[in-house]
Order: C-alpha cells, then sequence, then structure tokens
C-alpha cells in the first residue's frame, strides 16, 4: 500500500502514480505506475533518482509532470532536497534540474500559466516551517530569489486566480500547519504589483 504519493493525468490521459511511502514495509518510494483503463491494469513506469515522498507536483504544458523537492532517502541517509525532476511519457525520468535556492518539502506548487511555476511554503532542511516563495521561469526552467510571504505554512493550499480573459492576476496561499497548530487563513501575492496582502480567518 502507498501513501503520500503524487497521483496525476499524463497528455495520454492515463493516471500516473509516483513516489510516496510504502506501507507496512514502511520504505520510501522511488517507482512510478502507470493505469491502462482497456486492461485495467497498473504497470511500472518510470523509476525518479530518488526516493521521496513529501514531494510536490503540478502539471505544465512545456514540461509535463514536474516533481520538487520532498523527503528524499538517498542510501539510508534521510535529507531534504531542492532536485525538479520532470517527465512527459510517465516512461523515463531523465530531465533533473536545479530546484529552489531552499531545500523544501510538504509545499504547495502550481502551474501559474505557460511562463511561470511557482512553489510555496513546507519545511525546509533546517525542519523549520517555511514563509518563501520562489517562483520558477519557465523558459530557463531556473527558479528566481525568494519571496517572502506574510505568514510561514506547512502543507499549505494554493491557487491561482484569473481576470475575464483568463491570464494570471494574483496567488492565494493559505491553511497548512505552524507551531503544530491548523491556520485557517490565507494570504494574496499580486503578480503585477509584486505585493502581498493577508487577508485575515477563512470563514
Amino acid at each position: 500500500m502507498l501513501n503520500l504519493s503524487l497521483l496525476i493525468c499524463l497528455d495520454s490521459g492515463k493516471p500516473l502514480v509516483c513516489a510516496g511511502w510504502e506501507m507496512p514495509q514502511s520504505a520510501h518510494v522511488d517507482t512510478c505506475w502507470l493505469y491502462n483503463k482497456a486492461t485495467k491494469a497498473w504497470t511500472q513506469s518510470g523509476q525518479i533518482s530518488l526516493k521521496n515522498r513529501y514531494l510536490g507536483s503540478n502539471v505544465h504544458p512545456l514540461y509535463g509532470l514536474m516533481m520538487v523537492g520532498g523527503q528524499a532517502n538517498s542510501g539510508g541517509n534521510i535529507a531534504i532536497t531542492s532536485r525538479m525532476e520532470t517527465t512527459r511519457n510517465g516512461a523515463s525520468y531523465i530531465n533533473t534540474w536545479p530546484g529552489p535556492s531552499e531545500a523544501i518539502s510538504e509545499h504547495c506548487q502550481i502551474t501559474v500559466d505557460e511562463d511561470r511555476v511557482i512553489v510555496m511554503g513546507g519545511t525546509t532542511s533546517s525542519m523549520t516551517v517555511s514563509d518563501k516563495a520562489y517562483i520558477m521561469n519557465a523558459t530557463t526552467a531556473e527558479f528566481g530569489s525568494a519571496i517572502t510571504m506574510p505568514n510561514p505554512r506547512r502543507g499549505p493550499f494554493c491557487g491561482v486566480l484569473r481576470n475575464a480573459t483568463g491570464a494570471a492576476e494574483k496567488i492565494v496561499v493559505g491553511g497548512g500547519l505552524f507551531n503544530n497548530q491548523f491556520r485557517n487563513d490565507y494570504d494574496i501575492y499580486d503578480l503585477n504589483t509584486k505585493t502581498w496582502t493577508p487577508t485575515g480567518e477563512i470563514e
């Protein structure tokens, strides 16, 4: 049994499950499984570079499945990583990229548009809850400098607010944990003015 895995749908329409935590072995997982609707069977399809859990994921039109950070097990050494891996077909994981400047896990990660991906919050390698966000330039596959959020969040939700034409205008991030307490507030980041607006509690 797997938990803490990634589940996404590829361009082919086939579900893909990657990485996570295998029970009852209590082991990190580095394999992926692809579901074939015709045969109603899961088959192993590719392998990421590290046995990993708590990693973030999103689907991007240029990169396919993007996996960033996570708590990785390398030869028995468990550490939080900043590595990014991508795949378009679920069969080969040959694309490995530098991730954000800070190793991160349990974060929120979304595609803003074709040009940008954002990673927000999470847990750092020093086991502190992060108040940082990082925007990746999809053209260069490079993450920019850290953007300080109003509030630190572990395991937050995040989303994109768009205007009437569908263009991304703002990012909302909220919930999560801090000091072992659930947060019930959210903050909004304006992509044009590059400013934050704390909004108070979620009702």
